[in-house]
């Protein structure tokens, strides 16, 4: 039931003795003629054909029926003969025409009005026995435009004129000056004032015009054409600002591509662009990607040179670098494109055009409280659309664009300092970012910022009382809410008086030309004060999504007023428009949640949270456990969780409020500002959801959410969450971390969290540092023998590596000491590899300082100096650390001590060990099972149970060639490192959620079998005989005698061994899958007794597995790779070109290697190959044949031809 009381668009009856006049109004109007009235408001609002009203005036009833008629509603709409309030009913089924939701409402609802005691209006939404109507709500609430006394109601044509009507900024041009000639023009009025700066160093607006002219003559002079996409990946500086300015003064377009992203991402922002070229900095990946990179500052030099001898002269317009130039292009031509967070799925890319630019920085630049020559901080990234408000209307106007570093961004106390120092007067900050600067201000004390805007965007701006006290102390200073979707550029905006502002600001009204829309959910505008979908049209749009015309046909839509520009935009975002006219933003479409069957709002719950007392920040998000849904608020405040509680079920409907208050010191911020949804769940991972949960299993439930990314709940079966050996080993190392001892192979047996619990408690914690001493020579893994017989002109280099952002304050010499005790615990990190054996060592101190290095090539010349010596297999020095410039720490171990599982090992025991020595401690690190102890159990499995697995291996290795070369002459002899390539084919992220946890359900096998089958079935196409491949397993969670657990244990513990699968003749789909899945599983312990009969076996079956060799074709999967967790010394890693990680004269074993590995939520698939031996165009067929059959198998469509 929905009661509105004294709605403003409701009149008042005259009192009499407390009750209305019988049949009349103050004005004299008969109530009838009233309730006419607030029909054909209904009908307007609801679009139905009629609506039934009940009247309660005195103790009588009266129900009347309306209906629209073709002049539309305009008078009172009564039925003939109807005067007054007196018993009449008439009734008219509702027409089919009508809008279904409404037809539906209308058909099992009563509107109920009435007189209150008050001598307000009453109305009642009166539901039918058993009806659900909450969906119909909103859309009875009515307009006051069209219900005030004097007002008439909007007929049919009327009622259109006002669904079309765009509510705009207005005053502006429709045409806007292209920003690079206003930048060029203001370079010429003000060459000598400074335009960026950075930590290191300020260009003048002479210098920065050379440079980005320079830069857009090598651009155009490499072919690059007008609207081309170009990527950029420079570090940030006053580099990146003058890279994106030369793109667009080339006429092209930029690609901000992040210098730290994930190679796989910038791979795909590539692929997606069809960006050819690429401007770069020292050490961009980019460098290896594109086809033609251009570094930004290779005509650097020469432009600045010049630009001084001008001795602060203007430009001359005979200038080379001016006559030389592009005309800037036509509005519609691209201008930049960004690739949008994600938050509802894949990433997508925004394609803007200069119109949309233009029309942006125009805006600024006559909206601004700072001066000319005015100090404008840079604080986005270039990949977040706020960098275009921060850079280019200051370059437009005279400003200094005041680059933060990426410290300052990290550290608000650095950031205050930049500010202070810097004179920054113009910044535009998420709110998040807002409140650490007013709460470290407010703490320090000292004089006050020059601020004159400050600016707030991209989330919900809230005024806490720390935030508008650090206002209200800066003088003359103007508080700015802007918004605007990465998809429109700038919205709205909203200026105030920080007094003056509520706690709430609104988002504001247009900005410029900009037509937005609020419309309900059947299309029509929302009443003033009711929540609607924002649609944004007029010149702001974006093109839409780079290469996803469905995309663009769901989010951009005909403008709904006709204009000629004809293009509007789906926010997504819901808002209410206020009295005052201002927008205030309500929250998300895509945000809402459905909650015991209820619809949420978790910004709305946010919104309450945040005025409630000593509630600093809120963030509210719905959290999923095995059954239900919840919500979970996070909270910033010192108040007891209950007591906001109480308030909140005091102010909210039950469903609305959370199931629990999550206090914490601070909301996790992305990159960019935003609130870190996903580090909060990482936060509540091990609290309880709606029962109480021991200690341990909660440990538990936090190593699995760290690992697997979703919080489970006590009793989650793991490889129904999509589990793995891989991620096995991963969760047994995160419960190490946390006391628990349990191996990979517990956490496959337990299956749930509380059954591995139990495990832990009964197995005690701690590890052995029973290690061998130096001297002691132990027996070669197979994996390393196997890897001695391989030729190589240099066994020194082969290793693996990874980069790393490290803290800004990094002891070396703490790091040192650090790198001691891990190779000092992990006896494989230093044993002296022969063909005899390998000799353990006495720890070694390997950390090298070359952030001076600069003759180097820095990353180069630290790679060069470890493939040339750095790493030494005969003296076992088998780890490199260097630390590099620009807070970056480089790692290399050899691959004899290593494997991929390894490297959560590794890094996480030097976080712990730099920590304990910070913090004045010994650290106290150590294996389950060392090395030494598993090679004795393998002899042992060897001696033993091993010997009767010769008939299964003999029976392995019958199949025919998998692949044969398809390249004249090719042969194994040719088939060396410096000749192979690689291709790779990806399944999306809902096929590859599918693949892990749906279909070895309905497949009734695990999913790296399906992926296995699938390959087999391609290399078998054609074929009439049995496949032979070889497959490769990380080899650490078989169970070859008890007690045993690698989970800790550093080493190359990898095992290769042959798979033959015969696909039956007949039979269909099912009966092959069951083929290989049997073929697979007829290995025991996934192929370690055969490493184990070659090396430890003796006599006959040693002689004769030793005399098998590798097969065409291997497969590894890998699952989801061992998570790297940053800390306090690795802060994240980061992606470069790091190779080649093994000399070119190395004998690959096999010509084709195939590796599966879950990467972002989505399985790639990587085929290496070598070019001496097989076509690219043999290897992508069968690549492509691959995934398709894979996909036929998730899809299910492979099942369903089956039957």
């Amino acid at each position: 039931m929905s009661v509105l009381r004294g709605h403003s668009g409701l009149p008042s009856a005259p009192a009499a003795e407390g009750r209305p006049a019988e049949g009349s109004s103050a004005e004299g109007r008969p109530a009838a003629e009233i309730i006419g009235a607030y029909a054909a408001t209904c009908l307007w609002e609801l679009g139905a054909d009629h609506v039934e009203l009940e009247l309660r005036a005195d103790g009588r009833r009266v129900l009347f029926t309306f209906r629209e008629s073709d002049g539309g509603p305009g008078g009172p709409g009564l039925p003939p003969g109807t005067a007054g309030p007196r018993p009449v009913t008439v009734g008219c089924p509702v027409a089919a025409s009508a809008p279904a939701s409404a037809r539906a409402l209308v058909s099992a609802c009563r509107l109920r009005l009435s007189w209150s005691d008050d001598g307000t209006v009453e109305h009642r939404l009166v539901p039918a026995p058993g009806a659900r109507v909450e969906a119909g709500l909103a859309r009875l609430r009515l307009a006051d435009r069209l219900a005030r006394p004097g007002e008439g109601i909007p007929g049919r044509r009327e009622r259109e004129a006002l669904t079309t009507a765009p509510w705009t900024g207005g005053g502006e041009p429709v045409r806007w000056p292209d920003l690079c000639d206003a930048f060029t023009a203001q370079a010429r009025a003000t060459p000598g004032l400074v335009a960026v700066t950075d930590d290191t160093e300020e260009l003048t607006y002479a210098e920065l015009d050379r440079w980005t002219g320079s830069l857009a003559l090598r651009l155009r002079a490499e072919g690059v054409g007008t609207g081309e996409i170009v990527a950029v990946g420079v570090e940030r500086g006053v580099a990146s600002v003058a890279a994106v300015l030369g793109v667009l003064r080339a006429g092209a377009a930029y690609l901000p591509v992040g210098v730290d992203l994930p190679l796989s991402r910038q791979r795909r922002f590539l692929t997606v662009s069809g960006a050819r070229v690429a401007v770069v900095g020292d050490g961009s990946p980019l460098r290896n990607l594109v086809e033609r990179p251009i570094d930004v500052a290779s005509a650097r030099e020469e432009a600045v040179a010049s630009a001084r001898e001008e001795t602060i002269a203007p430009a001359r317009d005979d200038d080379a670098a001016v006559t030389r130039l592009p005309s800037p292009p036509g509005p519609e031509t691209l201008a930049y494109v960004l690739f949008t967070s994600g938050s509802t799925g894949e990433p997508k890319a925004v394609a803007m055009p200069r119109r949309s630019l233009n029309h942006h920085v125009d805006w600024y630049r006559h909206h601004s409280s700072s001066p000319v020559g005015g100090r404008s901080l840079h604080f986005a990234d270039l990949g977040w659309d706020t960098s275009t408000a921060e850079i280019f209307p200051t370059l437009c106007s005279g400003g200094t664009v005041v680059v933060a570093g990426r410290r300052a961004r990290r550290d608000p106390d650095r950031l205050v300092d930049l500010l202070r120092t810097s004179g920054v007067q113009r910044m535009v900050l998420p709110p998040q970012v807002l409140a650490q600067i007013a709460e470290r201000c407010l703490r320090s004390g000292g004089p006050a910022l020059p601020l004159l805007d400050v600016v707030s965007g991209g989330e919900q701006l809230v005024l806490t009382d720390v935030l508008r006290r650090w206002l209200l102390g800066l003088p003359g200073a103007v508080l700015q809410n802007h918004y605007g979707p990465s998809e429109t550029q700038l919205v709205t905006a909203y200026v105030s008086d920080p007094a003056q502002a509520p706690d709430l600001p609104p988002i504001g009204r247009p900005c410029g030309n900009n037509r937005l829309y609020v419309l309900d959910e059947t299309g029509r505008p929302a009443a003033v004060g009711e929540p609607g979908e924002l649609v944004i049209a007029g010149p702001g749009v974006a093109s839409g999504y780079l290469g996803d015309p469905a995309a663009t046909a769901a989010a951009f839509v005909p403008d709904p007023s006709g204009a000629s520009d004809g293009r509007a935009y789906r926010s997504g975002d819901l808002v209410r428009r206020l009295p005052d006219g201002n927008l205030q933003f309500v929250g998300r479409v895509d945000r809402q949640v459905k909650v015991r069957g209820y619809r949420v709002e978790p910004a709305e719950v946010e919104r309450v949270l945040t005025e409630l007392p000593r509630v600093r920040a809120a963030a509210v998000t719905a959290v999923e456990r095995p059954g239900h849904r919840s919500l979970v608020a996070f909270v910033v405040t010192d108040a007891d969780p209950a007591d906001l509680l109480g308030e909140l079920e005091r102010r909210l409907p039950g469903y609305m409020v959370p199931s629990r208050i999550e206090p914490v010191d601070a909301l996790p911020l992305t990159p960019n500002g935003k609130v870190d949804v996903s580090a909060l769940l990482d936060h509540g991972a091990d609290a309880p959801a709606d029962e109480p949960v021991a200690r341990p299993v909660a440990a538990v439930i936090a190593a699995w959410t760290e690992v697997l990314g979703t919080p489970p709940g006590p009793d989650t079966d793991f490889r129904a969450a999509g589990g793995d050996s891989l991620t096995a080993m991963t969760i047994a190392a995160r419960c190490h971390v946390r006391g628990l001892r349990v191996s990979a192979v517990d956490v496959l047996e337990a299956a749930t969290p509380r059954r591995l619990a139990d495990i832990a408690g009964r197995a005690g914690g701690g590890v052995t540092r029973d290690l061998p001493g130096a001297g002691t020579l132990l027996p070669l893994l197979p994996s390393q023998a196997d890897a001695l017989r391989t030729p190589t002109p240099d066994r020194d280099h082969w290793y693996q590596a990874a980069l790393f952002r490290t803290g800004a304050d990094l002891d070396t010499g703490l790091l040192r000491e650090a790198v001691r005790a891990v190779v000092a615990a992990h006896p494989s990190l230093r044993c002296a590899v022969t063909d005899d054996g390998q000799r353990v060592v006495e720890p070694y101190e390997v950390v090298a300082d070359a952030r001076s290095d600069t003759a180097s090539g820095g990353l180069t010349g630290a790679l060069a100096r470890v493939r040339g010596g750095g790493l030494d297999l005969g003296s076992g020095r088998l780890v490199d650390v260097t630390r590099l410039s620009g807070d970056r720490l480089l790692l290399v171990v050899h691959q004899m001590a290593f494997d991929a599982v390894s490297w959560g090992t590794f890094t996480s025991d030097l976080q712990e060990a730099y920590r304990t020595l910070r913090l004045g401690g010994v650290p106290a690190l150590g294996e389950a099972t060392s090395t030494a102890a598993w090679l004795e159990a393998l002899r042992g499995y060897a001696a033993g149970a091993a010997r009767d697995e010769l008939p299964v291996w003999r029976d392995q290795v019958r199949g025919e060639p998998a692949l044969p070369p398809d390249v004249p002459g090719g042969s194994r002899a040719t088939n060396l490192g410096g000749t192979a390539c690689g291709l790779e084919r990806a399944l999306d992220a809902d096929s590859t959620r599918r693949l892990l946890r749906e279909t070895p359900l309905t497949a009734s096998c695990r999913a790296d079998e399906v992926v296995l089958h699938a390959l087999v079935r391609t290399l078998a196409a054609g074929r009439t005989g049995p496949v032979r491949l070889d497959t490769l397993q990380h080899g650490r969670a078989e169970r070859i005698a008890p007690g045993l657990d690698l989970s800790r244990t550093t080493g190359w513990f990898t095992t290769v061994a042959p798979l033959t699968v015969a696909l039956p003749r007949s039979g269909g789909p099912r009966d092959e899958l069951a083929a290989t899945v049997a073929a697979n599983r007829s290995r025991p312990l996934s192929g370690v007794g055969f490493g184990a009969l070659r090396h430890f076996g003796t006599g006959a079956p040693r002689e004769a597995l030793n005399g098998i060799g590798p097969a065409d074709v291997s497969f590894d999967f890998l699952g989801t790779a061992a998570s790297l967790y940053p800390g306090e010394l690795l802060v994240e890693k980061l992606d470069a070109a790091l190779g080649p990680y093994v000399h070119d004269g190395w004998e690959r074993p096999h010509p084709v290697e195939v590796q599966a590995y879950i990467s972002e939520g989505r399985l790639v698939i990587g085929w290496t190959y070598s070019k001496a031996l097989h076509s690219e165009r043999l290897i992508r067929r069968t690549a492509d044949r691959h995934i398709a059959d894979l996909v036929a198998m998730v899809d299910g469509r492979a099942w369903t031809a089956a039957s």
